[in-house]
Formats: structure tokens, C-alpha cells, sequence
């Protein structure tokens, strides 16, 4: 986006910006930081001299002025400079040939180590290299005209020329020589700066990241050779959170880059907490979106009330994207039915918890321990809500916020780092800044998607409470986060350590009744128990979008003998006191069983198989959306679906030659080894 901006305003901005990804970069330049100098500059070459055949006007200009500005990029690239004004062109496609032919040789036969050992008085010069493994090169750089192609024959490239240009860039002190060719630039285009643009910087192996570092160390420094400018060039990197780039010290690499001070660091993530701006930004993608590509001409919200079936279910899934314009169109794309030509709240509610199942925390990228952390921080903030939600309760109004931000000693921090670099968990110490935060720790938020998955806010009030409590919560410096360290007291001393699954989180306990107020709920509920514990007490899910019921000892037991156990689906009356919910009767809910008629068994497991034979392992949550999609809408209020449900129901089934794995939140299948 900002490239093209630059590239299309060029004649007013006279800004050049020059854009590398390195994720175009193969993984063994990446691993080598010779490889990733030469490959990196001679990039960085390539698109400067690209623009700048774009635009002639430079012509126009005092012709001393661009011969000298030419010799001395010539030089600086190690290249021949002896110009004259009618060769000008011919000098100009000779240096990006040159940079195109080394890109080509580096992708094929030639190494950083055969370019350290030329020397400019060993070169000799060889016989021009094809036009034809030129043009191979330009995959690199876009397509090449048919009418430049005797210009190209006549530039004069031989090998020794390209080696030369190679052992110039492949030195330790390359990037000052990039520099010098900068400065040269801006006198020929009479620039105000070139913006370097280098895109997935911390994709490079640690030892070619401190060549970027060095580069961009270098760019603070560089000052303007043109009278009446300061500044050559900028630089904007993009760059993954702190604990998965590599970035250098002083005491071992001569030299240190420091985010803050050696450049200003900016979040490419929209503030949840900034509710109307958030909105605003996600509506004008969407409906500019819908007109560029459906040529749609309503506003957004005919848009919303076409596609959306409500108001509410579009905004949950901008809370759900967590300010990531990828995770929205990801959720959206995901919860579209062809068959209604709409997105409802149920599908939204699947695609969110197959998104976080098989991306946010997909267990190929994440550990164990990553998981543990994970179930604990749901644990620490939905028992912080559920305190929240009594209280408000209790004072008839809403005093405190319910939210997603929990405090973290700096010690601990380390423990986040996956985390952060999957989104499951989000920094947001940039927020502090609205108010001397009452924390004196740092800030994160669960991914808001993680949290509705969870439930670490009831789901029927979950858009409705983002919008009112999310804002609340940097404007009072996070007083009501939640804290990741347990408390001291030597009975609530748990840890994320003590709390591997989020099945097996221990939940408040109801006092006795006698002195307690209650508020009974008459209506039966359907759920499932989710954990039972050593005591002989337990606790269900409830499928009403609140939090967890406490399930007394007495009515467990009974259960217990019925020959119930963990995930066996339920239906109970629930009563509420300040501590939680606490079941009242509660019974073995057996229609699941009874409406597995032998047809829909051998449709379910025919999916199961089908879903295997595409990919292996299958995650519950995929299983679930297939049969949605499969069965329709009517199996959304039965117990089918759910981390306890959905595990009963393939119990039910008795598959010989399935495993399934339900030691992560993120639960899946597999087939057994024959």
C-alpha cells in the first residue's frame, strides 16, 4: 500500500520507495547471512533502478549534475563509470541488468563465497552472458519489454561485471556502499528521500536479521549530498513481536538496535478499546471491498443487512478479527452459507472456533506448556469476569468492566512469546499512554476470538459487552485486569502450571446455602459435565452462554451411579449467588443416544472418513462445522456439538479406527496405526 501510494504520486511526493520481502527469500539465503547481504542489496538495487527508468524527466536536469551523480553510482557498486550523456540510458539498464544477472546466478551456480574471493585486479573479461538467462532473471523483477532487448545485448555485461557488482554487495561494509548509491539516486531524480521498504523481516535466519538491523543503523545516519535536504533515506521493516527477532547488542555485535530509540515503533493492529474508530475502519473495508470486486452501490449497512442476519452478528465478527484485517475476512469467508446467501450468528460462532482451533492455536506450532498458559489465562480472566458480573449485579449497575487484559511480572513474560507470535495473546502496553496505568506490570490481552470461544465472556452478551467494557479498561489503567501470578494464600496458590486443561480448571465453589441469597432458575438447561473432581464435587458446561455450574457432591454422586462420567450431556436447573451457579437437580440426558438412528450413524462416520482421507489429523471443531453444513441448523441446539459434547458423541459411535485426543483445548482426531 505504501509503495503504490509513492509510486502513483512520484511526480508530487518525489518520495522513491524500494520494496523488499523477504519472504521471497529461499530458506537457505536466509540461513546464510552472506547469501542474505548480496541477495538483500542487490534487490534493494533493482527496484531503485526500476523506478527510475520509469521516470525520465530527470533528463530535463543539468547534465553535469547526472553524469557525476551516475559515475558515482557506478563506483559505489564497483561497477565501470565512465559515462557520456548520450550513453545515459544505456548506463541506467546496464546497472539493473547487472543486478538482474546476479539474482539469476545466485538462484542457480554462483555463491557468496565464490563472490568474497573476486577481486577487481583478478576479474577478467569473458565472453557477455546470454540474453536469454537475463530475461530468466527478470521473475525477480517483473517482465521485460521486447524493445529493450538490443539495449540489454549492447550494455556490455560480461560476467567479470557481474562478479564485481557481487563482491561489492557481499562485503561486510556493503551497506555503506548501498547508501552512497542512495545518494546518488536522489540527485538524479531530485528526490526528497527513498523510502526503504523491507517487508517479514524477522522470516530471516538470527544472523541475517543483524545485517538488516545494520542496514537500517546505517539509514539513521545517512545525511542528504543535495544542498537544502537533510535526509537520503527511511526506512520502514516490518517485524514479528520481540521475542521472536534477533535484535543486536552492543557488547556482541559492535553495535545495538533498539525499537524506541533507534526508531519508532508502530502496531499494525487496530485498537479494540477505540470502539468507533474500530468500527469505522472495518465497515469502509468491507463496502470498499464490496464495490470493487461485487460492484455493489448501497452504503455499508444495506450491505450488512443483506449479508449479515443482524447488526450484531457483523460486529462480532470485527471483535472476533481482534483489529487483523486477515483474521476478519478469514471469519467471514468461513461462516458464509451459499445456501441462505448469509452469514448467521451460529456460523459465525463455528468459523470463529475453527479459526482459533486450527490457526491461533494449532498444536504443531504450539507446546503443551503453550496450551497450559493459554487455558490458564481463560482461567484467570473468566473467573475475573464472573467476580465482575456479581458485583455489578449486586450494585445494580455496571461499576466494573468485564475484558480481555491481564497483568504479567516482566520475569514471567518469556512464558508469552509463542503466544504473541500466534495472536493468541496481544501486547498492549502501547495503550498505557491514555492513562498512568494502576498496573504496574505489563499489559496482554487474550485474542478476543480466544475469549469467545471460551466464553471467558457469556456468548449471548459478548458483542454488547466489547463494545461497552472494552473501552473502559485502558481509560482506568487496567485496574480490573486480571493477574497471571497466583496470590500468595496458601489455598488459592495455583499456578498456570497446576491448570494443564481448561476441562480440569477449578472453579469457584458455592458456600453453603443457608448463607448465601440464591436466584433460582426455573427453566431446564442442557449441558454436559466438564469435570469432576477428587472431592467428589464437579462442575458442568451450560449451554446458555454463561458461566460453568457448580455441581454439588450429592447430585454427582447420584449421577456417578447412573454410570455418567466427564462429558456425558446433561439437563439441570441452575441457581445463582455471588460465588457462581450451582446446580439444583440436575440428570443424564439420554435423547442423544436415542437419536442416532443407524442411518445418521453411517452418515456421520462416512464423514469422519472422508474428512481423515482429506487430512490428518481433524480437528473437533472442523468435524463439527461438516456436519452442521451436512445435518443443517437443527443440530445447533441439540448437545452435539462442543468440546464435551462433540467427545461424547464420537464415544457414542465406538469408532475402531479413530483416535481421538482431547488433551488440548483444541481437540482432534486421527486415525490408529494399522
Amino acid at each position: 500500500m505504501i509503495q503504490r501510494y509513492h509510486l502513483e504520486n512520484f511526480k508530487k511526493t518525489r518520495v522513491l520507495p524500494a520494496y523488499v520481502s523477504l519472504a521471497q527469500l529461499s530458506e537457505y539465503v536466509k540461513r546464510d547471512p552472506d547469501e542474505f547481504r548480496v541477495q538483500l542489496y542487490a534487490r534493494i538495487v533493482d527496484a531503485c533502478i526500476e523506478t527510475l527508468e520509469a521516470n525520465s524527466d530527470f533528463r530535463d536536469r543539468d547534465q553535469g549534475v547526472l553524469l557525476e551523480a551516475v559515475r558515482g553510482m557506478k563506483r559505489a557498486l564497483g561497477l565501470e563509470a565512465t559515462p557520456t550523456f548520450e550513453d545515459f540510458t544505456k548506463e541506467i539498464i546496464q546497472i539493473r541488468a547487472c543486478a538482474e544477472e546476479l539474482l539469476f546466478q545466485l538462484s542457480y551456480d554462483l555463491t557468496a563465497k565464490n563472490l568474497k574471493q573476486v577481486s577487481s585486479a583478478t576479474l577478467k573479461e569473458k565472453k557477455g552472458i546470454s540474453f536469454l538467462a537475463r530475461a530468466s532473471s527478470l521473475l525477480f523483477s517483473g517482465s521485460l519489454s521486447r524493445a529493450k532487448e538490443s539495449e540489454f545485448q549492447e550494455s556490455g555485461i560480461n560476467e567479470g561485471t557481474v562478479q564485481m557488482l557481487g563482491s561489492r554487495l557481499v562485503h561486510n561494509n556493503a551497506a555503506e556502499f548501498i547508501i552512497r548509491f542512495l545518494q546518488e539516486i536522489q540527485k538524479i531524480l531530485d528526490l526528497d528521500y527513498t523510502l526503504i521498504l523491507l517487508d517479514e523481516c524477522s522470516e530471516a535466519s538470527a544472523d541475517a536479521q543483524i545485517e538488516i538491523f545494520r542496514f537500517f543503523k546505517a539509514l539513521r545516519g545517512c545525511t542528504s549530498t543535495v544542498a537544502e535536504k537533510d535526509e537520503c533515506a527511511f526506512f520502514v521493516g516490518t517485524v514479528y513481536p520481540r521475542g521472536e527477532t534477533n535484535y543486536p547488542d552492543r557488547d556482541t555485535y559492535g553495535f545495538s538496535f533498539e525499537p524506541g530509540q533507534d526508531c519508532t515503533v508502530e502496531f499494525i493492529q487496530w485498537d479494540e478499546t477505540d470502539v468507533e474508530s474500530y468500527l469505522e475502519f472495518f465497515e469502509k473495508m468491507l463496502i470498499n471491498r464490496a464495490h470493487a470486486i461485487l460492484g455493489y452501490e448501497g452504503d455499508v449497512h444495506a450491505f450488512v443487512r443483506e449479508y449479515f442476519d443482524s447488526d450484531s452478528t457483523f460486529r462480532l465478527a470485527i471483535f472476533c478479527a481482534n483489529g487483523i484485517p486477515r483474521r476478519f475476512w478469514e471469519i467471514v469467508r468461513r461462516a458464509y452459507d451459499g445456501g441462505t446467501n448469509k452469514i448467521s450468528k451460529n456460523r459465525l460462532k463455528i468459523a470463529t472456533q475453527e479459526v482459533v482451533s486450527e490457526q491461533i492455536l494449532n498444536h504443531h506450532y504450539l507446546s503443551d506448556e503453550d496450551q497450559s498458559v493459554v487455558q490458564y489465562i481463560v482461567k484467570i480472566i473468566t473467573q475475573r469476569n464472573e467476580e465482575s458480573r456479581v458485583k455489578n449485579k449486586e450494585s445494580g449497575r455496571q461499576i466494573l468492566p468485564q475484558g480481555v487484559y491481564f497483568s504479567i511480572l516482566p520475569r514471567n513474560s518469556v512464558k508469552l512469546s509463542k503466544l504473541i507470535m500466534q495472536g493468541a495473546v496481544h501486547d498492549k502496553s502501547r495503550m498505557k499512554a491514555r492513562k498512568h496505568s494502576l498496573r504496574p506490570h505489563p499489559v496482554y490481552a487474550l485474542d478476543v476470538s480466544l475469549a469467545y470461544a471460551f466464553r471467558a465472556i457469556p456468548e449471548r452478551e459478548f458483542e454488547k459487552v466489547a463494545a461497552r467494557d472494552f473501552p473502559r479498561a485502558p481509560s482506568n489503567g487496567f485496574a480490573n485486569a486480571a493477574s497471571f501470578e497466583p496470590p500468595k494464600s496458601k489455598k488459592q496458590g495455583q499456578s498456570w502450571r497446576k491448570s494443564p486443561n481448561f476441562a480440569t480448571v477449578e472453579l469457584p465453589r458455592a458456600a453453603p446455602e443457608t448463607t448465601l441469597e440464591m436466584d433460582e432458575t426455573k427453566e431446564e438447561l442442557i449441558g454436559y459435565i466438564s469435570q469432576i473432581r477428587k472431592n467428589g464435587s464437579g462442575a458442568a458446561f451450560v449451554n446458555d452462554g454463561g458461566p460453568f455450574g457448580y455441581i454439588p457432591k450429592h447430585l454427582l454422586t447420584a449421577l456417578l451411579e447412573q454410570g455418567a462420567e466427564e462429558g456425558t450431556p446433561v439437563r439441570l436447573t441452575l441457581r445463582t449467588n455471588p460465588k457462581g451457579r450451582e446446580a439444583t437437580s440436575i440428570k443424564v440426558f439420554d435423547e442423544l443416544t436415542a437419536s442416532l438412528t443407524q442411518t445418521r450413524r453411517e452418515e456421520i462416520v462416512k464423514i469422519i472418513d472422508d474428512l481423515l482421507d482429506e487430512s490428518d489429523p481433524v480437528m473437533l471443531t472442523k468435524l463439527a462445522a461438516r456436519l452442521r453444513s451436512h445435518f443443517g441448523d437443527v443440530v445447533t441446539g441439540t448437545v452435539w456439538f462442543g468440546y464435551g459434547r462433540m467427545s461424547r458423541l464420537l464415544v457414542e459411535l465406538d469408532l475402531d479406527s479413530v483416535k481421538m485426543d482431547t488433551t488440548t483445548a483444541n481437540a482432534f482426531l486421527t486415525k490408529k496405526n494399522q
